[in-house]
């Protein structure tokens, strides 16, 4: 079995709402770190992937 090296997060709306930045800083706060903003995901609205280093 392969063992995972990092946690990943999708946030949804990485943009400047106060409500995800509470995310955002809630995420971080337990060790994520942001990785990139894409609108990948859903048209219009952008996420911000996170990822946090699995020990």
């Amino acid at each position: 079995m392969k063992s995972a090296r990092e946690l990943p997060a999708i946030i949804v709306r990485s943009g400047d709402d106060s409500n995800y930045a509470m995310t955002r800083a809630f995420y971080r706060s337990v060790g994520f770190l942001p990785l990139e903003e894409t609108p990948a995901f859903w048209p219009g609205n952008p996420c911000l992937l996170m990822v946090k280093p699995l020990g």
